[in-house]
């Protein structure tokens, strides 16, 4: 999990014209706020989150709180958090598909076999 949110994390810093480090400067916070956020909202763990970022869970816990007073009066995160809801969103229908995609195919094995033997049933009674 930790390299598929990092590959996200990848595509949201180039979509937001960014280059990615730890440091403390004002964009540099308000992007890991927004993504630390989007990920929650998609029910990641704040320890799971923290992990991708490399940094405590109480940070991203912190983020959290301040999310919605962020949304109004910090300029830009706004559009930094649409950005990353955006490519968490299409990353959690992916995963829906594949899982889906994943029960389909069980299914279709199980009915297939079921096909085989009724099949195997059929062709033993000819005979009889």
């Amino acid at each position: 999990m930790k390299s598929e949110m990092q590959s996200i994390i990848k595509e949201y810093y180039h979509v937001i014209g960014l280059t990615p480090n730890k440091s403390r400067h004002q964009e540099q916070v308000k992007a890991r706020a927004a993504m630390m956020c989007a990920m929650r909202q998609f029910k990641l763990t704040t320890k799971d989150i923290g992990r991708v970022f490399d940094t405590d869970h109480s940070t991203v816990c912190h983020h959290a709180r301040k999310h919605e007073a962020n949304l109004e009066h910090w300029p830009g995160y706004r559009r930094n958090f649409v950005a990353a809801a955006r490519l968490c969103n299409e990353t959690m229908k992916y995963k829906a598909m594949q899982s889906k995609l994943k029960y389909v195919n069980n299914q279709l094995n199980r009915l297939n076999k079921m096909k085989k033997l009724l099949e195997e049933t059929i062709q033993s009674n000819k005979h009889v």
